[in-house]
């Protein structure tokens, strides 16, 4: 994908989103056989990489278990950076679960997610229904970096 479109995982100022998550979107599809579509709306290149690398670790994640327990053979990941935040969705239509009902050995979700967003400052939600569908929702505010020229927090 960096080749067909011609983008950098990172700058020497930081990382950039997309192109990270493209990278780690290629890795899962040759992993487990599935497609996911990355859109990511905004650069980060001007975030220092320890800023967003636990987001970007936890979307791994959630692409790695929406391609191993979904049943599906198509994944999408939308990530925004708007004035103060990044968010990122990962969804498919599988499935699903209910998150309350994990099992203890099953460390994923609670840590690879839900724990690693909430130790770099953000939130993890994972909305998830039995027979339709999971998605993970990632937040990550960005304290002490000023909105983009022209926008208004």
């Amino acid at each position: 994908r960096s080749w067909l479109y011609g983008q950098s995982p990172s700058s020497p100022d930081g990382v950039r989103l997309g192109p990270a998550l493209e990278r780690a979107a290629d890795d899962i599809e040759e992993a487990h056989g599935v497609r996911i579509e990355v859109v990511a709306v905004g650069d980060t290149a001007d975030l220092a990489i320890v800023q967003i690398s636990e987001l970007i670790a936890a979307t791994r994640e959630a692409m790695a278990n929406a391609a191993r327990h979904s049943g599906v053979e198509r994944i999408d990941v939308f990530a925004e950076r708007r004035p103060g935040y990044i968010d990122v969705f990962v969804r498919d239509t599988g499935v699903g679960f209910d998150p309350d009902r994990l099992d203890a050995d099953r460390r994923g979700v609670s840590d690879s997610i839900i724990g690693r967003m909430a130790r770099a400052g953000g939130r993890a939600t994972i909305h998830s229904t039995l027979g339709g569908g999971t998605e993970v929702e990632l937040s990550l505010p960005l304290t002490g970096v000023a909105a983009p020229e022209g926008v208004s927090p």
